[in-house]
């Protein structure tokens, strides 16, 4: 589709396309939010409302409080030049003016007494009283007397405007309309008329039918009368609902399969007219793709965003509530004072709830009073103004101590199992002690959301850090909480083995916790520790000791300096056992003064065993260290192709010092590699 602008004539092509005819497409082709009378016969195009989707540009309709006088709408129904959506306009007004004017009532039945062509004002006048529901009696004589006189399209009118009184001798009129002799399209009109005036559509188009019918119908008294039109009425209000759904629901996949096809350039203006139809369907389908939209990453224009502005005026809560969600998305700085103006003026919690979430983005002094008044309800609304409290006393706006009592007031009020998340942090933040220990009276609510943002806001106060280890005991999404705290306060081994205990929510995030906790632990603790955790763990644990600001902070103690030294070898031989001989290298140079705290064989046996691993054999010749460095070397690097090169170095140094044992180990691994008879090496491969 090349452009976002939907053609007025697009609904009625899309209904074609999915093969409604016949009564079902007149009914269709109006817009779906008009009442659902169907299209007279004849009738233009321009008595109808504009298409379902506005323009981008067009404003969202309003009632306006200063309604014209009757004078006003009586020159526009008459003005011949006047556009015909602004006649039908005024005369629906003036007729329902009639309904309890008597000024309105005589223009009304001057009008219908006048000229009764096609576009004359009685033309309008007849369209205007069709789409009445019921019509006074008072009205019967001057619709049938242009019945008589009009021409046949403006008969054709009458003859459905007659149809809103309804009453028996009005269905004998209509019939009488109906007669063979009359003209096709008023004939047309009478038998539509009938079908809505009693509900009988099954009659069709039978004037024996329909004279079976009134006969009966004349011998019933007037409740009984009331009570059949309401039966064949309702029928038929069932009969186009089930319609009307029906054509809903393939008018929204119509527009799914036009977005789809639109550029994603151009498809924030058709959201746009999505969200500001009148049809609750078509603007939930709006809402739908816009938050898909969103989830996809998509940028969307200003259209969206101001429709969504728009829709904060909405009569609907449900519609408020999700308009206040899409603002906090989207988060326009436009929205800001709209958003503020409808949460001062709203009821419904739900709808409170979502737009206290969009002021969030924007706090501000003046709500305060507002959040105030929703953290005493239930719900959804509760959890949002305390969160909405929460920011703007984090952004500075709760400054005065009136403000900050009020706040603490509320929240001190509500019981336990009433307490928002968000109150956890504000309680925290401008409460006393008091208020502390009640927050960690909720590490043991039922409430997961409580429980984490409890055990969250009391990570400020050091004293309840007990508090947090007993509830991560029971809950292990409170575990990451809990090292973060030990982290903060208890960054030691015995600190270290407590978050070690407690049961977390995967593998992953205990392996995580354990090595927040041990980035901040000394030298001495971390070498403590890696003596009784899994390899797999002590690795990333003594990793810690190669930080170069640790190195240059711990030089200052002979004790933290003497346990880094320690550390540092245990890290870089247990890398060799890994079979990471580069990091292990990388290790024994953190510190030069290591052989000096470790010794020099040991340091020079690791840094020999890792530059063989490597193949680096040249490098590792000059260093003194006995046969087992080479022999455990090999057997590490069997399958490598310099292994043959070790085993060479070995016999050349080695062949008259190796022990029973060592010999017997070397033996074996030359028989692995083939190797056991040769005495030379490649010269190039050193």
């Amino acid at each position: 589709m090349a452009t976002n602008r939907v053609h007025p004539g697009f609904f009625v092509r899309t209904l074609v396309v999915l093969q409604l005819t016949g009564p079902a497409l007149a009914w269709a082709a109006r817009p779906i939010g008009a009442e659902a009378l169907g299209r007279l016969p004849g009738e233009h195009a321009w008595d109808k409302p504009a298409p379902m989707i506005r323009q981008a540009s067009e404003p969202v309709r309003s009632t306006r409080a200063d309604q014209p006088t009757i004078e006003a709408l009586l020159a526009i129904v008459h003005d011949a030049q006047a556009a015909a959506a602004a006649r039908s306009e005024a005369a629906v007004s003036l007729v329902t003016r009639a309904m309890s004017s008597d000024e309105a009532q005589g223009s009304v039945k001057a009008i219908l007494s006048g000229p009764a062509t096609e576009l004359s004002a009685s033309w309008f006048i007849l369209g205007a009283l069709s789409r009445q529901s019921s019509l006074p009696e008072w009205l019967l004589d001057p619709v049938a007397g242009v019945m008589a006189r009009a021409d046949d399209r403006t008969a054709a009118r009458a003859v459905m405007a007659m149809s809103s009184l309804r009453t028996r001798a009005t269905v004998r009129r209509i019939l009488a309309m109906g007669a063979p002799d009359r003209p096709e399209v008023v004939r047309r009109s009478a038998w539509s008329a009938l079908g809505r005036l009693t509900g009988r559509t099954e009659l069709g188009d039978s004037a024996a039918a329909w004279g079976e019918w009134i006969d009966r119908a004349d011998m019933l008294s007037e409740e009984e009368w009331q009570q059949l039109l309401s039966r064949g009425l309702a029928r038929r209000a069932d009969a186009i609902e089930a319609l009307r759904q029906a054509t809903i629901v393939r008018l929204v996949e119509a527009y799914r399969r036009v977005h789809v096809s639109l550029p994603s350039d151009q498809r924030s203006e058709f959201l746009a007219g999505l969200l500001r139809d009148d049809t609750d369907e078509v603007r939930a389908l709006g809402f739908e793709l816009v938050s898909r939209e969103l989830s996809e990453n998509s940028r969307l224009g200003s259209a969206v965003e101001a429709a969504a502005i728009a829709l904060l005026d909405s009569p609907s809560a449900s519609v408020r509530e999700r308009a206040g969600i899409l603002i906090a998305q989207l988060g326009p700085a436009e929205a800001r004072e709209a958003v503020s103006s409808a949460l001062g003026r709203e009821t419904d919690p739900s709808a409170a709830s979502a737009l206290l979430r969009a002021a969030s983005r924007w706090p501000d002094e003046l709500l305060t009073g507002i959040a105030l008044r929703w953290i005493n309800s239930d719900g959804s609304a509760r959890d949002s103004a305390a969160e909405y409290l929460r920011v703007a006393a984090r952004a500075g706006l709760l400054r005065s101590e009136t403000d900050r009592a009020r706040v603490l007031d509320a929240l001190r009020s509500l019981p336990p199992e009433r307490v928002p998340p968000g109150a956890c942090d504000l309680l925290v933040q401008l409460g006393d002690e008091d208020d502390a220990r009640r927050v960690a009276t909720l590490l043991s609510v039922a409430g997961a959301s409580v429980r984490m943002a409890a055990a969250q806001s009391l990570l400020v106060v050091p004293e309840h850090l007990d508090d947090i280890l007993l509830a991560a005991q029971k809950d292990p999404e409170l575990f990451d909480i809990a090292a973060r705290a030990v982290s903060m306060y208890w960054p030691t081994a015995p600190g270290f083995r407590a978050v070690s205990a407690l049961p977390a929510p995967s593998d992953d995030a205990w392996r995580r916790g354990l090595l927040r906790v041990a980035e901040l632990m000394s030298s001495p603790d971390i070498v403590a520790v890696s003596r009784t955790i899994d390899p797999a763990l002590r690795e990333p644990v003594l990793a810690n000791l190669a930080s170069v600001n640790r190195i240059l902070s711990e030089r200052l103690s002979d004790r933290t300096f003497t346990a880094l030294g320690e550390g540092l070898v245990d890290l870089a031989a247990l890398r060799i056992e890994l079979n990471r001989p580069d990091a292990a290298l990388a290790a024994l140079d953190a510190m030069p003064e290591l052989p000096i705290l470790r010794g020099e064989a040991v340091v020079s046996a690791l840094r020999a065993e890792a530059l063989l691993c490597l193949g680096r054999v040249v490098e590792a010749e000059p260093i003194a260290v006995g046969p087992e460095v080479w022999i455990s070397a090999l057997a590490r690097c069997a399958d490598k192709p310099f292994a043959s090169v070790i085993a060479a170095g070995i016999r050349s140094r080695y062949s008259d010092r190796l022990t029973p044992e060592q010999a017997r180990r070397f033996a074996s691994l030359s028989r692995h590699l083939g190797d056991e008879d040769r005495d030379d090496e490649d010269p190039e491969s050193r």
